[in-house]
């Protein structure tokens, strides 16, 4: 190979230049010259790779920069055997070409292809909030309102993409994402094609066994009817907990004959209400013929669903993975007896005492331990029994709460995460301890600086009580409400300090990771101002604040445009990025946003070591 084939990188600390050739985009190295991890190839035209999101058979999903607009996009990169193979970049280019002639709110935009480091990459925009299937694996079946509202918002994608002669082909639970607004974004027109007189015949069978409609199978014509049978299949899936068919095999035959012993739905799910069970049913005939005639008539049948009245608790889907005893609304969350003890005991306290250990701050250090004195893991169980739940049960909410302590005092957030969602999926849990878990969850995914991950714990919260009957407190309420919504919402005061501390320190974790800083920082002062004499508890959260304000002040001292009038200016910087980001102390943001002036200022020194050469 010759030089002019290689493919040359700069070390983002030093500025030296780095053979790269063998290496794929966004591969960790350590640089020859400086001895500093860097990553390499990160720069696609005018767009940055910053975080790797998803690994598939043909491509990889980066989220990126983009340095023109100052925005985050999504970059889907294919791989580098197949930006070689003509015939695949053909039908890459393609899935892009299609995408884009769809403008529509519900299907991801499109923004523009290019080859860079000789891979083949579409620009597009960034959906955060996951994926429907990423929410089946977390909950099971999802409550019925919550699948009508996708199955809405699919449709509505789905029908734009029919009056542009399309059909999809591969509608699943993994090709419904949702944005940072929880509004359905429809992806991955990979397979898709575009038909005659509204018809079209595929030449390969390319498509996920549970989902993929009858006729494909068969190599059939397919409309858009094919569509509705997946989207059908998918809905009955998020329902149900379970995919409509068993086998996952690869036999045509297998997969076709299963599909002729699908259960109505109503067996499998009898909570769910009559229109909503028919919509599905016949979204699934086997015979395109019998499903419906148009996107209008299955839009008639869901609006039927929607305003279908029947009791939330004839809604409620049973939930796999030993959800024993089933809750009923306005029972055990109303009795005064175990709201004293498991509010005292199970509730904020407890939420406070497991994330003790986080504390750095010297000054906090003998609160942290009052707080963990206070707590006695034997009394809770004992206090758990107390309250109706067995020995057993006792035992494993005790065990849950452990698991989050020790993650959290380790710093494995993600696993602190786990452990609060399994207490606010234990049935056994009584309110308000339960959404305090909630609350938990959504702090522990913020600490690991996931914001996507805490709003879907907060949705988790709100779905759960709509489920059960409503909210611990109002004030409660609006603050989960306040994590699910893009502009930033200022509460009320409130007389509780639990709450009033709570509320500022979770929303001022929320705006931190929206890239609100100031916003932010203003609501992390009133924690470490706050008058906690007497609720001593809570001055943990102190020294959690104190390390986004030290990152704060960190950030504002650091301030970059790449704007640096002398490669002397842009040395300094450099040193002074490179300094900050060692004195970042917490996840997430922070370090996103040192990396981004990195990036900025490594290409800026580039820029003028090219000049100073020619």
């Amino acid at each position: 190979m010759s030089d002019s084939e290689r493919d040359i990188d700069n070390c983002i600390g030093c500025g030296a230049e780095m053979d790269v050739t063998e290496m794929v985009p966004f591969t960790n190295v350590i640089c020859p010259h400086c001895s500093e991890h860097t990553r390499v190839k990160c720069q696609l035209g005018h767009y940055e790779l910053t975080k790797r999101s998803g690994i598939g058979g043909m491509s990889e999903v980066f989220s990126a920069w983009d340095t023109k607009l100052e925005r985050e996009v999504a970059i889907k990169l294919l791989n580098l055997e197949l930006s070689k193979d003509e015939k695949r970049m053909e039908e890459f280019e393609r899935e892009a070409l299609i995408t884009a002639a769809i403008s529509h709110p519900n299907v991801v935009r499109v923004y523009t292809v290019g080859m860079a480091w000789r891979h083949f990459y579409i620009a597009m925009e960034l959906v955060p909030n996951g994926s429907l299937e990423q929410r089946m694996t977390a909950h099971g079946a999802l409550p019925e309102h919550e699948v009508l509202q996708v199955a809405g918002e699919t449709i509505a994608g789905l029908r734009a993409a029919r009056e542009s002669g399309l059909i999809h082909r591969d509608i699943k639970p993994g090709n419904i994402l949702f944005d940072a607004n929880d509004q359905v974004k429809i992806v991955d027109f990979g397979l898709a094609l575009v038909t005659q007189g509204g018809k079209a015949t595929a030449e390969e069978i390319w498509a996920t066994p549970y989902y993929v409609p009858p006729e494909a199978l068969v190599k059939g014509e397919e409309d858009f009817r094919s569509d509705i049978y997946a989207l059908g299949a998918s809905l009955y899936h998020a329902l149900t907990g379970d995919p409509p068919i068993s086998t996952n095999s690869q036999s045509t035959r297998e997969v076709l004959e299963a599909k002729k012993t699908i259960k109505p739905i109503a067996e499998v799910a009898p909570w769910l209400s009559e229109p909503c069970c028919e919509l599905i049913d016949t979204a699934m005939e086997m015979d395109p013929n019998d499903r419906f005639a148009s996107y209008a008539e299955m839009e008639e049948l869901l609006a039927e669903a929607f305003a279908d009245d029947r009791d939330a608790a004839s809604s409620k889907p049973k939930r796999k993975r030993g959800r024993g005893r089933r809750r009923q609304a306005n029972s055990w969350w109303k009795q005064p007896k175990i709201q004293l003890a498991g509010g005292a005991l199970l509730g904020a306290a407890a939420l406070v005492f497991v994330i003790s250990q986080l504390v750095d701050s010297d000054d906090d250090a003998s609160d942290a331990e009052a707080v963990e004195e206070a707590i006695d893991f034997d009394e809770l169980e004992n206090a758990l029994e107390g309250e109706g739940n067995t020995e057993e049960e006792a035992k494993r909410i005790v065990a849950a709460y452990q698991k989050a302590y020790s993650s959290l005092k380790n710093r494995h957030f993600a696993n602190a995460e786990a452990a609060f969602n399994q207490l606010l999926a234990d049935e056994a849990v009584m309110e308000p301890s339960r959404s305090w878990a909630g609350i938990g969850a959504c702090l522990s995914a913020y600490l690991d600086g996931r914001s996507a991950d805490a709003e879907a714990s907060a949705y988790k919260l709100q779905s759960l009580w709509e489920i059960d009957g409503g909210a611990h407190s109002p004030e409660l309420e609006n603050l989960v409400k306040a994590l699910t919504v893009l502009p930033p919402v200022k509460l009320a005061d409130s007389s509780d300090m639990t709450v009033q501390v709570l509320s500022n320190f979770t929303l001022g974790l929320k705006y931190w990771e929206q890239g609100l800083l100031d916003e932010s920082a203003k609501l992390m002062r009133k924690v470490v101002q706050s008058d906690l004499s007497d609720s001593r508890q809570l001055v943990i959260y102190k020294g959690l604040a104190r390390n986004y304000l030290a990152d704060y002040k960190t950030l504002q001292a650091t301030h970059y445009n790449g704007s640096s009038k002398t490669q002397e200016e842009a040395n300094r910087r450099r040193k002074e990025l490179i300094a900050a980001q060692e004195a970042i102390v917490t996840n997430g943001r922070s370090k996103y946003v040192i990396q981004k002036r990195r990036l900025r200022n490594a290409r800026e020194l580039r820029e003028m070591r090219k000049s100073a050469a020619q």
